[in-house]
């Protein structure tokens, strides 16, 4: 997967949307509704060339919680142990020389129950043998098929990276609007093929995870129900049925689900409290630069409509130790709207209920005065050009 998501890293795509790390989101997802059972793995196996040295192994383990365990590396062999009820994809990294998912010493495996053994060189992780998982077979068939892709595509993303070393906007621009959005098209067929071909898969329900704010609402439980019961049963399957109920509740026209939190003097916020208004309710966070790139069209729409019923609700999604900076930045942003914080991060209840995660931020959503959500993730001048047609459309009806 590593490679999927080097593709779509382009600065421009940045500008548009912040991350959240996919594995630390399904660790603190549902996940602690495993059985406190499962059934041992080993995972062993060499470095050619290299013999001593540490090894990290990275998983969701049976308690839901992310585990990080080392080995070190004798006469260049390695072994794990662990419990799992469920294969698992895992990462697998050595003497890193980043934290790029590119790093040649970095790479997948998807582990499950039983003896797995691997054999892997030195700063060529990726290029490694596993056998004795038949997750990870179908995984190396993804990435295979991948891996035709992108030599397919290869002409394209040399001129791309050439385009930013030479600090060509325009170029990466044109690029990134042209021929990566055919690109893209092209990679979500490869997915696509592989979630139907492998229905039985846990790879399967693993990468339609990473689809869920990609695809339409109606596309993702065609796919969904395409998987095997098993597939279906198990923690990627579970989160996946868990993605789709919230999506429904949160459809244009159904009401926004109601929250509470504090603002920065104390004071609780509740969403019910402004029946009668517009309201925008964005998500953001002090470091998310593109959530801040957003503040200039929000605040034109404010000063524009706040007097006619118009109301901003802000949510960071700043953490604790991290209240200064959002204090700072609201100020710096010159924001007069209401601005609240649980300061649980990506923790937050709200977070959950609104289905944020792996969707990352900027996120909103804008209510009519009953609640109901009239549109979602409004960026730029689309804010103030949708409440122009709304307002206006009430005073014809006046």
């Amino acid at each position: 997967m590593e490679s999927v998501t080097n593709c779509i890293i382009f600065k421009k795509r940045m500008k548009y949307l912040c991350f959240a790390l996919m594995v630390f989101s399904f660790a603190n997802c549902s996940f602690a509704q495993l059985a406190k059972t499962g059934d041992k793995f080993v995972f062993k196996g060499k470095i050619i060339g290299q013999d001593t040295g540490k090894l990290h192994l990275g998983y969701v383990g049976i308690d839901g919680k992310y585990h990080l365990d080392s080995c070190s590396l004798v006469n260049g062999s390695f072994e794990f142990h662990g419990e799992l009820n469920e294969p698992r994809l895992a990462s697998f990294s050595g003497n890193r020389k980043s934290r790029r998912v590119d790093d040649p010493n970095f790479t997948d495996v998807f582990l499950e129950p039983g003896m797995i053994t691997g054999t892997f060189v030195a700063d060529s992780f990726k290029q490694g043998k596993v056998s004795g998982s038949r997750s990870h077979k179908e995984l190396e068939i993804f990435n295979n098929r991948y891996d035709s892709l992108r030599e397919k595509w290869g002409s394209t993303f040399k001129r791309m990276q050439e385009a930013q070393e030479q600090k060509d906007e325009r170029t990466v621009e044109n690029i990134y609007n042209d021929e990566l959005v055919k690109f893209n098209v092209e990679n979500r067929k490869v997915v696509y093929t592989f979630i139907e071909d492998f229905p039985r898969s846990f790879v399967s329900a693993y990468l339609l995870i990473g689809q869920t704010h990609v695809l339409s609402s109606d596309s993702l439980k065609q796919f969904y129900h395409h998987l095997d019961p098993s597939v279906k049963k198990s923690t990627y399957g579970t989160e996946i049925a868990s993605f789709i109920s919230k999506a429904e509740k949160l459809r244009i026209g159904n009401m926004l689900p109601n929250f509470i939190q504090s603002d920065m003097n104390g004071n609780k916020i509740s969403l019910s409290d402004y029946r009668g208004k517009f309201v925008l309710v964005d998500f953001w966070a002090s470091w998310c630069i593109p959530c801040r790139e957003e503040h200039p069209y929000q605040k034109a729409a404010y000063s524009k409509y706040r007097n006619k019923g118009f109301e901003i609700i802000s949510l960071s999604l700043d953490q604790e130790k991290e209240k200064e900076a959002w204090l700072t930045a609201i100020k710096k942003d010159g924001l007069p709207w209401i601005q609240v914080c649980d300061f649980k991060g990506w923790g937050s209840d709200v977070v959950q209920a609104y289905n944020l995660y792996g969707k990352g931020i900027p996120a909103n959503f804008l209510i009519d005065a009953e609640g109901r959500i009239l549109a979602k993730d409004l960026r730029g001048q689309e804010l103030e050009e949708l409440l122009s047609k709304y307002f206006q459309s009430l005073t014809e009806k006046q």
